[in-house]
This record gives structure tokens, sequence and C-alpha cells, in this order.
């Protein structure tokens, strides 16, 4: 569920009531896609009554600063860390981001069961966005606090696939049923890319020369 694009302009699907739902967003635009979407969801943060600059603003006035400079896995990264900041955060103006609000946060994450590399990671893009803001002298939005990381959990040695369990992988996907997956896999096996990334290529982004 969320937003892709599809020819030249957004569109949203999402699911209410049990039922998919798509719908064009009619706009090229990402930071006003990720906008509409949220208003079709529900998820959309009010504007405050006085008027005064939010984490909401800023996120949105970072990402669409990083929209044109970023590749599309880092972007797709932005959006999960815009989403959940909104929620957390998005009716906050930037001063009231303290120490306090940031263990809070991490607290939050812990208990929905994020590692802390994921913690450490999203919160240190919504810093960035509020270090962004205040860089550049944006009304109502002070550095942002120092807080400490999460220690982080020791990686257990990553397991490579040997030649010959590649090539038990690959006589698995010459059946025709796993056929389509075939592309996928070679893509990942050879040019290293993760999941993540080779949902977000597009055609723009290979060289066949």
């Amino acid at each position: 569920m969320g937003i892709y694009k599809r020819g030249a302009t957004y569109w949203a699907r999402w699911r209410a009531d049990g039922v998919q739902h798509r719908k064009s967003l009619s706009t090229a635009d990402p930071v006003e896609a990720e906008r509409l979407f949220a208003e079709l969801t529900g998820a959309a943060v009010p504007e405050r009554a006085d008027g005064t600059l939010t984490v909401a603003d800023v996120l949105r006035g970072w990402y669409r600063f990083q929209a044109s400079r970023c590749r599309p896995s880092s972007l797709l990264a932005y959006r999960v860390v815009i989403r959940r900041f909104n929620l957390m955060w998005g009716r906050k103006t930037p001063a009231e981001i303290t120490r306090r609000a940031i263990e809070d946060a991490q607290d939050a994450m812990l208990a929905a069961k994020l590692a802390p590399r994921t913690i450490n990671t999203q919160i240190g893009f919504a810093l960035t966005a509020m270090r962004w803001a205040h860089e550049r002298e944006m009304p109502g939005c002070p550095e942002p606090p120092k807080c400490r990381q999460l220690p982080l959990k020791t990686r257990s040695p990553q397991k490579y696939l040997t030649a010959a369990e590649m090539g038990k992988v690959f006589a698995a996907l010459a059946e025709h049923d796993f056929a389509r997956l075939r592309p996928v896999v070679m893509l990942a096996a050879y040019a290293g890319l993760r999941m993540g990334e080779i949902i977000a290529l597009r055609w723009q982004d290979v060289d066949l020369e």
C-alpha cells in the first residue's frame, strides 16, 4: 500500500474496510502525492491554528529538496521516515523536538519491534531534515538536539550462496511456475542489488549500451 508512479503521474493504492482501492493522484510531484495520499487514507496532519511551521512542513520541504538529488531507493526510505514522523511529531514545531521527545520516539519504535539500527537511521533522517531547516534559517527551526544512538546488536556472520547452490537456485527458477522470478533473482545475484533497489528500478536507470 502506498504511492507509485505510473507513466508521468503518481497513483495511490490503499486498503480500507477490507477492500483495496486505487486512484490516480493527478500529480507528478512526489511531495504533493504523499500529501494527497495522507488525505485519502486519513493520515493527513492538520495545520496548526497559529500558522507556525511544523515538523511535517519541514519534512515535506526537505523531501522536495532531496527529490532531484537522490536515487529512487533513497527517496523510498525517506518517504517511510516522513510517514512515521508525521504521525509522531507532525503537529509539533521543530523547537518542541527536545532530547526527551527523541528518547520517547526511540521507546515507541522499540515497542513497535523495530531494530535499533533502523531506529537510529530513521531518527537520523528526521534530525537531518530539521538541521537542513535550521541551516536555511527557517523561522522557528533551532538546531536539533543531539541524542545518544541505541546500541546495535552484534550481527551474525552473513551467509553467501556458493556457486553450486546458485546453480540449484537457477535450475529451480527454470521451471515454468518460477520463470518470471528468474530475471529478478539474476539481477540480485549478479548486480548485488537489494530488494528495495530492484523494486525502485525504472527503465531510465538501465544503460543497455
